[in-house]
């Protein structure tokens, strides 16, 4: 997945540095959005190796895990009575 501590260390970093933007450090945050666009593709990758990972070895596919956990979708399959 990663290749080395550096890049873990990297995207750490990144990680940290957009959850903590603040309105006055605009080009301390303009650097960090740059930084995520030209790591997208690694980042996606990651992201894939994961989903894949899960997919493969755990309980339940991710998308249908996300889907089943969606309140609307309960909802819509469920039939209401609204007479009293």
């Amino acid at each position: 997945m990663l290749k080395s501590k550096e890049e873990w260390l990297l995207l750490r970093k990144l990680r940290n540095d957009l959850s903590h933007e603040y309105v006055n450090e605009s080009e301390g945050n303009a650097l960090s959005l740059n930084l995520v666009y030209e790591n997208t593709e690694k980042l996606y990758d990651i992201f894939m190796q994961v989903k894949s990972y899960v997919n493969d070895n755990l309980f339940t596919p991710i998308d249908d895990f996300v889907l089943e956990t969606l309140p609307m979708k309960n909802a819509s399959n469920s039939t209401r009575n609204t007479d009293h």
